[in-house]
């Protein structure tokens, strides 16, 4: 065989063994994936964080919904986007789906925030989840707020502690003066009377922060504190339900319009009420898991005394929300009124 032969020979070999071989038996899958609807799904957390296995057992029990009719590819640890751009991101069709904190965009959601007023007395993530599915598919309050995306559902997080480097917080009297990463909203007001001086940092610059004392502490969820081991970083957390975070899960509205009734159905099971109180169980079970297991400081909680007042100074600072609300054209007081209904209602 001459060289030109040779070569020939190399290149039609070469070309043989870089062409893709289907099997048989995976002819049929290879073919549901080509005709399946795609989504590109946003979300800021790690892959090892509560939320991101939650989302990801979501996605699996969609796409097994659908039977090959749908896949979802989960862009995590805000590849696609700051967590801040989360909402323009699933309004503008950046990403089909996203997951995005309310918290990271103040003033856009300010019926959400009433959830986050410190003490409301809610329990865990399913409580406070209940209460805002509740308020949102049973009144008119909070759906104006989503009315730009297509609403997969809301929900709360779990109640915040908040961990502190070197500072132990045992009275309301050690919050001034330090610096803390509070969510925005009805929480950070409430450090600001306190004579703490409130920071919003987003989530993934959390743990340089702690490390480099920019911060004193966080007042974030247990699952946070350890999906990006800001537990390495704090000496003391002091469990006393400041506040809960709401988080919403959305679909680009044209993309929802665009799909067939199939597949509508197959989000649907996994929608509303349902979807909802499956994505918090999930939340509360990581949450008793890292309490029990994973902080290895010191855990602190108020005093009956200290606790009186703080929730006194949490009272008033939902009757400076009730007229800042009501100044800006809602009925505050009914909005808060709701929220205390439901709290009530649903406290277990």
């Amino acid at each position: 065989m001459n060289s030109i032969n040779r070569m020939v020979a190399h290149l039609l070999l070469a070309g043989f063994l870089a062409t893709p071989v289907f099997l048989a038996g995976n002819s049929t899958d290879c073919q549901a994936s080509d005709k399946a609807v795609k989504f590109k799904l946003h979300h800021h957390d790690p892959l090892t964080a509560t939320v991101a296995r939650d989302i990801d057992r979501w996605v699996k029990k969609v796409e097994q919904n659908a039977a090959g009719k749908v896949k979802i590819t989960i862009y995590p640890s805000a590849t696609l986007g700051s967590p801040k751009d989360a909402y323009d991101m699933v309004e503008n069709g950046v990403c089909d789906i996203a997951w995005g904190f309310t918290g990271f965009m103040a003033g856009v959601f300010p019926v959400s925030e009433g959830l986050s007023l410190p003490m409301l007395g809610l329990k865990n993530c399913e409580h406070g989840t209940t209460v805002l599915m509740d308020m949102y598919e049973n009144t008119d309050l909070l759906k104006p707020e989503y009315e730009k995306i297509h609403l997969i559902f809301i929900h709360a997080l779990s109640a915040y502690p908040i961990g502190t480097k070197k500072t132990q917080i045992t009275s309301f009297d050690d919050l001034k003066g330090l610096k803390l990463r509070v969510p925005g909203g009805p929480p950070t007001s409430y450090m600001v009377h306190a004579g703490a001086s409130p920071m919003n940092i987003v989530t993934p610059e959390l743990y340089t922060s702690l490390e480099r004392r920019v911060i004193d502490g966080v007042a974030f969820d247990w699952t946070g504190l350890v999906s990006f081991k800001l537990y390495e970083q704090l000496d003391h957390v002091l469990d006393c339900g400041l506040a809960t975070g709401v988080s919403w899960f959305a679909m680009n509205k044209e993309k929802w319009a665009s799909l067939p009734e199939d597949v509508k159905a197959a989000f649907d099971k996994e929608s509303g009420f349902n979807g909802a109180r499956e994505f918090a169980q999930f939340w509360d079970n990581d949450t008793r898991k890292f309490m029990e297991s994973s902080f290895k400081g010191k855990i602190n909680t108020l005093s009956d005394a200290e606790q009186a007042r703080w929730q006194a100074n949490a009272d008033q600072e939902a009757q400076n929300w009730i007229k800042d609300m009501t100044a800006k054209g809602y009925d505050g007081q009914v909005i808060y009124d709701k929220y205390k209904e439901l709290v009530t209602k649903y406290a277990k």
